[in-house]
């Protein structure tokens, strides 16, 4: 008995091969338009550009995600350089991504055909069983269904970090934009407030009393007839003053009267 192929249109695909090739066009037109207005808003070069070259440039980008010059192609100083650094890593980035959308989309018809073999291999083997071809086709199916997705992202995600890395520290201008930085992080450090702490006038003047008496004890060692300096200050608050006496305070007399003589 001759084994006879199932028809793949009906029972798998559920689309024909002609109807591939249009969704398949459909989705490649429908991510260079999504690129086109990507690149639009996120490029200042690519709106300066004439059609054609617009057109050659998303075609490159549809395969490849990446900017429309690199940032070294023009001149200016570092802050210039760095600025079209990051707008070249920003553009890359929502590039990659679109791109990853629709490279998922594209694999729209390993779902679909999965879904197919597995019904129809769940149904042959409750009845009269599936072949060993049968099943090694299902298992192909099963691993393709879930191993590309997977792969996409894996290197979606390669790609940009490998652009990444080349875009600004192993681009071989890549000392510009380290001398741009080691300059902005001294200007920042030049223009940071100095925080000045206000002292404590208690311990101000605890730490002004030892000073006036080294000053005092050395200007007693030159002159010791000098007085001390307590009575050269006085009005210090922190000595106690001596208490006078009355016996020693002149008061004037006043003169007696005739009539008080004896």
């Amino acid at each position: 008995m001759e084994y006879v192929p199932p028809n793949l249109e009906e029972h798998y695909t559920l689309l024909t091969v002609k109807e591939h090739f249009i969704v398949f066009w459909c989705i490649l037109a429908a991510q260079s338009l999504t690129l086109m207005i990507a690149k639009y808003y996120t490029s200042d070069q690519f709106k300066n550009l004439k059609w054609y070259d617009k057109v050659f440039h998303i075609m490159e980008c549809i395969n490849f995600a990446f900017p429309f010059h690199d940032w070294d192609h023009e001149g200016g100083d570092g802050r210039q350089h760095y600025l079209r650094m990051l707008a070249a890593r920003r553009e890359v980035k929502i590039n990659s991504i679109i791109n990853t959308i629709f490279n998922l989309i594209f694999l729209f018809p390993l779902p679909v055909l999965y879904y197919s073999i597995s019904v129809r291999h769940n149904f042959l083997g409750e009845t009269i069983g599936t072949l060993p071809m049968e099943n090694e086709a299902y298992n192909q199916a099963w691993i393709s269904t879930w191993l590309f997705p997977l792969l996409t992202l894996v290197f979606s995600a390669l790609q940009y970090l490998f652009f990444y890395l080349y875009n600004e520290r192993y681009h071989p201008m890549a000392r510009i934009l380290e001398e741009y930085r080691t300059e902005a992080e001294g200007e920042n450090k030049e223009n940071e407030p100095i925080e000045v702490s206000r002292p404590d006038p208690e311990l101000a003047e605890n730490s002004e009393r030892p000073q006036e008496a080294i000053a005092n004890q050395e200007i007693a060692e030159e002159n010791p007839e000098a007085l001390d300096p307590q009575e050269l200050n006085p009005s210090d608050p922190s000595e106690p003053s001596e208490p006078t006496d009355p016996s020693k305070t002149s008061e004037p007399l006043e003169p007696l009267k005739p009539s008080e003589i004896p």
